[in-house]
């Protein structure tokens, strides 16, 4: 299972959350506790922003697992920002359609329409799979972040609901609202 890990609000060093919390990136990577095989060391991305820089998003990726990198300790050491994502990959592709507006409401329209896609697409192959999505979107400001399984899974999972999505605004002003 993927882990994200986003932050919007207060500028703060990527490190004290990626690494230094109890709920870490790192830590997540390779001792998560929701799945049977407690290691997701297929890859990792970060993302932050840097507003008095440049208004695009900075971007950070290997194949290697997190917690070996010795790149992405250093920088996220000296990397603060106000917003950004981190994500610990469990091998499989992601794939997201944007609307056009970054707005919250924007974003949020897009993640539902991206899971509505998915859903329409996999029917069409008449698969009885499950399909289970993690992603996030943000605009450097807003982040909106999903866990979402096409059939119920595991009964356990309490930190966000099955086919919800987590909205979190400039005032860090935290939803969880129900995908459909």
């Amino acid at each position: 299972m993927c882990r994200f890990q986003p932050h919007c609000g207060s500028e703060m060093l990527m490190s004290d959350l990626l690494m230094h919390s109890e709920q870490s990136l790192i830590m997540q990577s390779y001792r998560a506790r929701e799945q049977s095989e407690p290691l997701n060391g297929d890859g990792f991305g970060r993302g932050w922003y840097a507003p008095e820089i440049d208004l695009t998003s900075c971007v950070f990726t290997s194949i290697a697992p997190a917690w070996s990198n010795r790149n992405l300790h250093w920088l996220a050491e000296k990397t603060r920002s106000g917003c950004f994502f981190a994500h610990a990959l469990a091998l499989f592709s992601d794939t997201l359609a944007v609307s056009g507006d970054r707005s919250l409401a924007g974003l949020k329209a897009g993640v539902l329409a991206t899971i509505r896609r998915i859903d329409e697409l996999v029917a069409e192959t008449g698969s009885t799979d499950s399909s289970q999505l993690n992603f996030a979107l943000t605009d450097g400001k807003n982040a909106v972040v999903t866990r979402y399984a096409s059939r119920a899974e595991r009964s356990d999972w309490t930190a966000v609901p099955v086919n919800h999505i987590v909205s979190v605004d400039a005032a860090v002003a935290l939803a969880i609202e129900p995908v459909v």
